[in-house]
């Protein structure tokens, strides 16, 4: 999969490019982590979403990134978060 460390150039500050196959690659990993199908995933699932991306983060890595896509607070985030998120870390 294309977006394990994809970083094609930058498309603004601090931000990498993702390709529509990256996007495609994203998304349908983030649909198998939404269990239930609403389209959002909680922090459990959003873990496993990065440990199958080949992330590299600490547990605490991973929690800071959560809170900041939260930005409701409700537990939860959907894939267009998620997706600005990964761009910029």
């Amino acid at each position: 999969m294309g977006v394990r460390g994809s970083s094609h150039g930058p498309t603004g500050p601090n931000k990498r490019h993702l390709s529509g196959d990256d996007l495609a690659d994203l998304e349908e990993l983030f649909d198998e982590a939404d269990e239930d199908g609403d389209r959002r995933i909680e922090f459990p699932a959003f873990a496993q979403l990065l440990d199958d991306l080949g992330a590299d983060m600490e547990y605490d890595e991973m929690r800071t990134g959560f809170r900041k896509i939260d930005r409701d607070h409700d537990g939860a985030i959907d894939f267009k978060d998620f997706v600005e998120w990964w761009r910029g870390r």
